[in-house]
C-alpha cells in the first residue's frame, strides 16, 4: 500500500507539474515577436457579466450621493469572462484539479484489482494503517483550508437577466450557489445591475378643448381610458355635478374652511372587448395638463382675510370615502399667483371621480383690547392696548393671568386695582385649539382648574364667526400727580459745575411754591420747591410730586455754569410723546405747559441733547434788476424792466448726542424665529433639553418689562416646516412646541424656512432675530429642482456649500448658531484615486483610477456653526457649542442679550435758515415813465430757471396782474398764489413812482424760488428834451444834449434774451433813482436785517428824424405845380431827384421816388427851384441840404441872391419822433399881363382854340380832295 500511495502522489505532483508548465508557455504561445499580449479583454457570451473584473481605463462618473454602487447599466448583456488576477485565481486552478482528478482516476482504474490488494494487505498492513491515518490527516487539513477560504471569499457577484424581470446571481470566485432576484429599474427602465430593459408602461391619452388626460402605470390589458368632465352646466353631467357638490359639502361639516368652487371628472378604464369598467392592476399616475389657467369663478379675485388652497380629493367608492390625495404625497398641483391651476399629477390604484377642490380658511384671530381705566370709570389717557392670542399646535390649554398683561405695559403713576369683563371681575384667560377654532375663556380665580363655576364667559370662533374682539376694562387708582425728569448727554452729563433749575408754575402764573416731592437720586423725605418754585434736578435724576392739585401747570428749564442752551437741543416730552425741539442757540423759553387731573397724570422729561454745531455757508443772496428794450410797430421807445431776488440761506449743523444715560422704560419690539432641528437624533432626552431651554428662555423674556416679543416656531429635519402658525406671543411659545421628528438633517431647509416666515407678515421697525438650534452635522440639501440630496448619514462637501450659500442668503439684525454636542465632523466629497492590484495574466502588480466617497478632511462643530454664522448678513451673530443640558442657560443668556437695547447715539442735526420779512422796492427815475395803459406782473420760478412754480393740478401760472390807468395812476395790484395759502402782492404807487412787491412778515424763502416784477416803462419828456438839447420851458434850464455824463448801465442790466442790448456798459439814462432807498431790497437773515440795492440800468432815447418840404405863397396859400431838383454833390455822383408840389397835399414836394426807394441819408445835395408856379417869380437862388445819419436834416443858403423870406423851417417832436418841415415861398408878379395862374382857368381857353382850328383844317382838307376826283 505503501508503494501504490507514494506512486499515486508521485503520479499527481507530475502531472501538476507539467500541467503548470503547458499552461505557461500556451499563454504567451500566440504572441508573435514585438507584440505584447492582449490583456482584459472581455468576452460576450449569453450567461451574464462580471463586473469587477474589467479593468477600468478611464474615471468613472461619480454617482449620486445616495446611489450604492452599482454594474454599468445596459441592455441585456452577456456574461463576461473574467481575467484571474490575484483576487480571482480561480481559472488555471480550477482547470488543473480537474485534470488531475481525471490523471488519478485513470490511475486508479489501472489498479483497482482486488486481489493484488489483499496480497499486499498481508505484507503492508502495518505501514498502510499509518499512511492511511497521514492521508486522512491531510485530506483534513485541505478541508480546513478550503473551508477558511470559502469563508474569506469577497464576492465578485455576476447578474445574468432572466428576460422576464429578474436575473440570476452567482459568484465568479467561488462555489456561491447562484439564486434569482428582482431587477432593480433606473428612470431610465434599465435594470442597474443586469442591464435588462424594461418594456415602457402603456400610456392612455385622452384631450377635449380644456384638458389634456394622460394615464401611465398598471393599465389592464385591453382597457381605453375614460374621462367625463363633470359640469353644472352641461345637461348629462348635471345630476353628478350636484352629487359631487353636496358630497363635498358633507366633508366639510367637520372641517375649517369651506369650499369656493371645484372641478370634477369622473375617469376609468373599460375593457375594450366587453365594455366593461375595469379597474387599475397597481398605482397608476393621472396627469392633467391645462390648455391654460382654470379656475371656477366663485374662487376668482378673493382679496380677504382667510388663506387660500386647492385640494385634490378622490371619491372612493370602494370605502366609501374622499381621499385627500394632495395632503397624502399622492399628488402635486401647479398653481399660478392669481390661484389658477395650469396642471395636475396624482397617484391612485382605483379609479372613480376626482375633484380638484378651491377652499379657503378664515384666520381665525383672538384679540384681547386692554383698556386702561380710572375707578370711576375715565379712561385713562395712556388709552388701551391689544394683546393678541394664539392656541397651541395640540389641543391643550394656554392660561393667561390678568396681572402678567399689566405687567407688561405699566402706567406710570398708578396703580392697577382689577380687571372685568363685561362688569365681572376676572383673573386669568385661557385659549384652546379644538380642531382649527379657537376657544377663549374667562376665569375668576388664578389657579388652574377650569371648572364652570369659576368661568365667567366662553367664545369660541367658528366659519361664520372667525375673530373674536374681547374687551377687558384694567381699573387703575393714581399715586403719583407729577413728574419730571432730567436727562443730559454726552460730556455734560457728568459736569459738576452746570446747575439745572426748573420752575413751576400754576396756570393763573403764581409759582408752585413749597410743593414736597420724592426723588430717584435722593432719599431724603424732606424734598421740596422754593418759594419761587423753583427745583434742581441733576442730570440722570426724576422728582414725583404726590399731593398736587388738578390743573394747568408750565415747567420751564433753565441752564447755567459750564454750560448752556447753546450747548444742546433741548428736547421735551410729555408721556413719552416729544412736544418740542428747541435747537441750538435759540431764544425761545425751554417750557411747557400740561393739564394735570386724575386721569391724567404728567410725566415730563427734558433731554438736554449735547450738541456741537458747524455753520456752514449755503446759496447767497442774488439781487438782479435788468431791461429789455421792445419797441412797437410804430417804433415807439417801450421798455420791460424787472426786478429779481432769490434769498440767501445757510445751514446750521449741529452733531446731537442723544444718547441717554439712565434706563429707558420703553419697549423694544423684537420678531424672533427659532429653528429648531427635528431629526431623529434629536429623539429622547434632547428635545426634553430644548423643551426646558425654551422654557428658560421665555421666563427671561417674560420678565424682560422693556420687551415685546413675538415669535414664530419652525421645525427641520429632511425639510422645514412652520408650526406655531403666525407670529405668536413669548406665553404661547411652549404651547407651539411638538416632539414629531422630520428624519435628517437639512441645515438649508431650516436656514431658508426661517428666513422665509422672518419676512413674512414682521412689525415695521421690530428687531429681527434668527435663533438656530441643532444637535446634528448636516447630512442633506436641496438641489435646484428642490428635491433633497445628501449622502443622508454623513456631511458631504455639496452638503457644505449649499449650507453657506443658504446662510449667505439671510439677513437680519441678530443670528446665533446653537450646537449640542456636536464633535468632529469629517466631511466627504466624491474623489477618484489610484488603486494598485495584481495582475494574473501579466504576473505583476499594476495601478488602476477608481472613485468613491471618501473623507477629505475633518471640522469641527463650533467651527461648522461659526462658519455658518459669518455668512449671515447680520449686524450681531454669534455661534455656540454646548452640552445638550446646557443649552437651557445658553439661551438665558441669550435672551437677555438680544433684549438689551442701547437708545439714542450722535445725530446730526441740519437746521437750515433762510431769509423772511422781504420787500423789494424801486422808484423810478425823473427820466424814466411807467407806460400808461400797460400792466405788470409777479413771477416765481425755481432757482435760475423761466420754469414757473405753480400750484398743485394747475398748469396756469397762478396770478392776477396789476394795471397801470391812462393817468399813470394804479388801483388794481398784481398777485400771486403759493402753497399754503401765501400770497404775494406788488402794487404801484404814482405819487412816488415806486413799485413794490411786500412778502407775508412769516413767509421764509425755503424753496429756493426766484422772486420778480416785471413792468412797462417809457423814457420821460425829460429824457428827450435832454438828449435833443431842448429847454426845459418850466424852469428855462437848457440841455445841453445826448445823455448825462456818468449814466453808464451797470453789469447784468441787460436781459439776456434781449436781442437788442441797451443797457450794460452803454450810456443812456438810469431807470430807477439813485437814492439811497430807491431801488432796494430788505430782508431778515440770521436774525439779522439786510439791506441790497438793485443794480441801476440804463434806458436810451432812439430818435426817428423826418423831414418834409412845403410851396406857399407870400400869404401862405398852398401852391401846386412848383418843381425842385435836389442833386447829389457827392463827387462823380449823377443821382438827382425831383420834387413836385402838389395842390391837394397842401403845397407838399412829393418826390420822384419808386416804390420804397428813399433819398440817401449822409450826403449833401443842391436844391433849386426849376419851375414856378404861374404868376408868381421864382427863387433867386439856391440851397445846400444835408443829411447826416440820423436823418437829420439842415438847409442852409449857397448864394446871397435867397431873401430870408423865401423859406422858413418849423422843428415839431411826437415821443421820440421829430419832424422837420421846410416851408418855400412864391411871391406874386406885378403888372397888366398876368400869365394864367399854375393851375388856373387860363389854360382851357387856349386850349379850346387850338382844339377848333385843327378840326378847320381837317374839313378843307377832306373837301378839297373831293373836287380833285369829281374833276378827274
Amino acid at each position: 500500500m505503501k508503494r501504490k500511495a507514494l506512486f499515486n502522489r508521485i503520479i499527481s505532483l507530475s502531472i501538476v507539474a507539467v500541467l503548470y508548465l503547458t499552461s505557461s508557455a500556451s499563454a504567451f504561445a500566440d504572441v508573435s515577436e514585438g507584440e505584447t499580449p492582449a490583456v482584459a479583454e472581455a468576452v460576450e457570451t449569453t450567461d451574464g457579466a462580471a463586473i469587477s473584473d474589467v479593468p477600468a481605463t478611464e474615471e468613472p462618473a461619480a454617482p449620486a450621493e445616495n446611489a450604492e454602487a452599482v454594474t454599468p447599466e445596459g441592455t441585456e448583456t452577456a456574461e463576461v469572462t473574467t481575467i484571474p488576477d490575484e483576487t480571482t485565481p480561480t481559472g488555471i486552478v480550477d482547470a488543473i484539479e480537474e485534470v488531475v482528478e481525471k490523471v488519478v482516476d485513470a490511475i486508479k482504474g489501472d489498479s483497482d484489482d482486488p486481489e493484488a490488494e489483499s496480497d499486499d494487505e498481508d505484507d503492508e498492513d502495518g505501514e498502510d494503517d499509518e499512511d492511511g491515518e497521514d492521508e486522512e490527516e491531510d485530506e483534513e487539513s485541505e478541508d480546513k483550508e478550503d473551508e477558511e477560504a470559502e469563508e474569506e471569499c469577497e464576492h465578485d457577484l455576476i447578474y445574468t437577466s432572466n428576460g422576464d424581470g429578474t436575473h440570476t446571481v452567482r459568484c465568479s470566485k467561488c462555489d456561491m450557489e447562484e439564486y434569482t432576484e428582482s431587477c432593480e429599474f433606473d428612470e431610465n427602465g434599465v435594470c442597474i445591475r443586469c442591464g435588462y430593459h424594461r418594456l415602457p408602461d402603456p400610456i392612455l391619452t385622452y384631450e377635449d378643448d380644456e384638458v389634456i388626460v394622460t394615464v401611465s402605470g398598471a393599465i389592464p390589458e385591453n382597457a381605453d381610458l375614460k374621462v367625463t368632465p363633470i359640469k353644472k352646466e352641461v345637461e348629462e353631467t348635471k345630476e353628478a355635478y350636484e352629487e359631487v357638490e353636496a358630497s363635498l359639502m358633507e366633508d366639510t361639516q367637520d372641517k375649517i374652511y369651506v369650499i369656493e368652487g371645484f372641478l370634477a371628472y369622473d375617469i376609468y378604464f373599460m375593457d375594450i372587448e366587453s365594455g366593461v369598467e375595469v379597474e387599475p392592476n397597481g398605482d397608476v399616475t393621472v396627469s392633467l395638463q391645462y390648455k391654460g389657467e382654470v379656475i371656477p369663478p366663485e374662487a376668482v379675485d378673493k382679496n380677504d382675510n382667510a388663506d387660500h388652497d386647492i385640494l385634490v380629493q378622490h371619491f372612493n367608492e370602494q370605502t366609501n370615502t374622499i381621499e385627500e390625495l394632495k395632503e397624502a404625497g399622492k399628488a402635486e398641483l401647479s398653481v399660478t399667483e392669481n390661484n389658477a391651476v395650469t396642471s395636475a399629477e396624482f397617484t391612485s390604484d382605483s379609479f372613480s371621480k376626482y375633484v380638484i377642490t378651491w377652499v379657503k380658511t378664515d384666520k381665525r384671530t383672538v384679540l384681547l383690547n386692554l383698556v386702561n381705566k380710572l375707578e370711576d370709570g375715565t379712561e385713562l389717557t395712556p388709552g388701551g392696548n391689544s394683546r393678541t392670542l394664539n392656541p397651541p399646535t395640540g389641543t391643550s390649554e394656554i392660561n393667561y393671568n390678568i396681572s402678567d398683561f399689566v405687567d407688561e405695559n405699566p402706567i406710570d403713576g398708578y396703580t392697577f386695582v382689577n380687571a372685568k369683563y363685561n362688569g365681572t371681575e376676572i383673573k386669568r384667560v385661557t385659549i384652546k385649539n379644538n380642531n382649527g377654532n379657537y376657544t377663549v375663556s374667562f376665569y375668576k380665580n388664578t389657579e388652574e382648574n377650569n371648572n364652570n363655576s369659576n368661568r365667567v364667559a366662553q367664545l369660541t370662533t367658528s366659519n361664520t364667526n372667525p375673530n373674536i374682539n374681547a374687551n377687558i376694562d384694567l381699573y387703575y387708582k393714581a399715586d403719583t400727580r407729577l413728574i419730571i425728569s432730567n436727562i443730559t448727554t454726552g460730556e455734560a452729563a457728568a459736569d459738576t459745575g452746570t446747575t439745572y433749575e426748573y420752575t413751576i408754575l400754576k396756570s393763573d402764573g403764581t409759582p408752585l411754591a413749597n410743593a414736597r416731592y420724592e426723588s430717584d437720586k435722593n432719599s431724603s423725605h424732606n424734598l421740596k420747591t422754593d418759594t419761587e418754585g423753583k427745583v434742581q434736578i441733576a442730570p440722570g435724576e426724576t422728582i414725583k410730586f404726590h399731593a398736587v392739585e388738578n390743573g394747568k401747570y408750565t415747567v420751564k428749564e433753565e441752564i447755567s455754569g459750564t454750560y448752556n442752551f447753546t450747548n444742546f437741543v433741548v428736547k421735551v416730552y410729555e408721556s413719552g410723546t416729544e412736544k418740542k425741539v428747541y435747537k441750538v442757540g435759540s431764544n425761545e423759553p425751554r417750557e411747557i405747559t400740561v393739564n394735570l387731573s386724575e386721569s391724567n397724570i404728567p410725566s415730563i422729561k427734558f433731554k438736554n441733547c449735547y450738541a456741537t454745531v458747524t455753520e456752514k455757508p449755503g446759496a447767497p443772496s442774488e439781487v438782479s434788476k435788468y431791461i429789455s428794450y421792445v419797441p412797437d410797430e410804430d417804433m415807439n421807445d417801450i421798455y420791460e424792466l424787472s426786478i429779481k431776488f432769490s434769498g440767501p440761506d445757510k445751514s446750521i449743523v449741529s452733531t446731537v448726542n442723544t444718547q441717554e444715560t439712565i434706563d429707558i422704560h420703553t419697549k423694544k419690539n423684537v420678531d424672533i424665529v427659532l429653528a429648531i432641528d427635528k431629526s431623529n437624533s434629536m429623539s429622547g432626552s434632547n428635545l426634553d433639553y430644548v423643551k426646558n431651554a425654551i422654557s428658560n428662555m421665555v421666563d427671561v423674556f417674560k420678565g424682560k418689562n422693556d420687551v415685546d416679543a413675538k415669535w414664530k416656531i419652525v421645525d427641520f429635519g429632511t425639510d422645514a416646516a412652520l408650526v406655531s402658525g403666525e407670529w405668536i406671543n413669548t406665553d404661547d411659545v411652549l404651547g407651539a412646541f411638538t416632539y414629531n421628528l422630520r428624519d435628517g438633517t437639512n441645515y438649508q431647509a431650516g436656514l431658508e424656512r426661517a428666513y422665509a416666515e422672518l419676512n413674512s407678515g414682521g412689525r415695521d421697525g421690530a428687531e429681527r432675530i434668527i435663533i438656530f438650534l441643532t444637535d446634528g452635522e448636516p447630512t442633506q440639501h436641496l438641489k435646484e429642482n428642490g428635491e433633497v440630496d445628501g449622502l443622508g448619514n454623513r456631511l458631504s462637501e455639496a452638503t457644505y456649500a449649499a449650507t453657506m450659500a443658504a446662510a449667505a442668503n439671510v439677513t437680519c439684525d441678530q443670528f446665533y448658531a446653537v450646537g449640542m454636542n456636536l464633535g468632529t465632523i469629517p466631511v466627504y466629497d466624491y474623489v477618484s484615486y489610484e488603486e494598485t492590484y495584481w495582475d494574473w495574466w501579466s504576473f505583476r502588480y499594476k495601478t488602476r483610477t477608481v472613485s468613491d466617497w471618501r473623507e477629505v478632511r475633518t471640522v469641527s462643530g463650533y467651527n461648522l456653526l461659526s462658519e455658518l454664522a459669518s455668512k449671515v448678513n447680520a449686524t450681531k451673530k454669534e455661534a455656540e457649542n454646548v452640552a445638550a443640558s446646557a443649552v437651557g442657560a445658553l439661551f438665558s443668556n441669550l435672551a437677555g442679550t438680544i433684549s438689551s437695547e442701547t437708545t439714542g447715539g450722535y445725530d446730526t442735526e441740519t437746521a437750515m435758515v433762510y431769509s423772511s420779512n422781504v420787500t423789494m422796492k424801486d422808484t423810478l427815475s425823473e427820466y424814466v415813465d411807467i407806460k400808461p395803459g400797460s400792466e405788470f406782473r409777479i413771477s416765481v420760478s425755481h432757482g435760475d430757471s423761466d420754469t414757473p412754480v405753480l400750484l398743485p393740478g394747475n398748469p396756469v401760472e397762478p396770478r392776477t396782474s396789476g394795471i397801470i390807468n391812462a393817468d399813470g395812476t394804479s388801483n388794481i395790484p398784481a398777485t400771486y398764489e403759493l402753497e399754503g395759502g401765501v400770497t404775494l402782492v406788488a402794487s404801484y404807487d404814482a405819487s412816488k413812482k415806486t413799485i413794490t412787491l411786500d412778502f407775508p412778515d412769516d413767509y421764509e424763502l425755503d424753496n429756493h424760488y426766484s422772486y420778480s416784477v416785471k413792468m412797462v416803462v417809457v423814457p420821460s419828456e425829460k429824457a428827450y428834451k435832454y438828449y435833443l438839447g431842448d429847454k426845459d420851458e418850466e424852469t428855462q434850464e437848457q440841455y445841453p444834449g445826448g445823455y448825462p455824463a456818468g449814466m453808464i448801465g451797470e453789469k447784468g442790466t441787460d436781459n439776456i434774451f434781449a436781442s437788442i442790448k441797451t443797457s450794460e456798459g452803454q450810456q443812456g439814462f438810469y431807470s430807477n433813482a439813485t437814492g439811497e432807498e430807491d431801488a432796494i431790497v430788505t430782508y431778515t437773515f440770521g436774525g439779522q436785517k439786510y439791506t441790497e440795492k438793485f443794480p441801476k440800468p440804463v434806458v436810451q432815447v432812439h430818435i426817428l428824424n423826418t423831414w418834409e418840404m412845403y410851396k406857399t405863397d407870400d400869404s401862405g396859400e398852398k401852391l401846386g405845380g412848383a418843381e425842385f431838383l435836389l442833386e447829389d454833390l457827392t463827387e462823380g455822383s449823377d443821382i438827382d431827384f425831383i420834387g413836385t408840389s402838389d395842390y391837394s397835399q397842401e403845397g407838399k414836394l412829393d418826390w420822384d421816388l419808386e416804390g420804397a426807394e428813399v433819398i440817401p441819408i449822409g450826403k449833401t445835395y443842391r436844391l433849386s427851384e426849376t419851375k414856378v408856379p404861374t404868376g408868381y417869380s421864382g427863387s433867386k437862388g439856391k440851397w445846400l441840404f444835408t443829411l447826416d445819419e440820423t436823418n437829420k436834416p439842415t438847409l442852409t443858403v449857397e448864394n446871397a441872391n435867397v431873401e430870408t423870406a423865401e423859406y422858413s423851417t418849423e422843428v415839431i417832436r411826437t415821443g421820440n419822433k421829430v419832424l422837420y418841415k421846410f416851408t418855400f415861398v412864391n411871391i406874386k408878379m406885378d403888372g397888366e399881363y398876368i400869365l394864367p395862374a399854375t393851375g388856373g382857368n387860363g389854360i382851357y381857353r387856349t386850349t379850346l382854340y387850338g382844339i377848333v382850328l385843327m378840326l378847320t383844317s381837317v374839313f378843307l382838307f377832306y373837301r378839297n380832295k373831293r373836287k380833285s376826283r369829281v374833276v378827274s
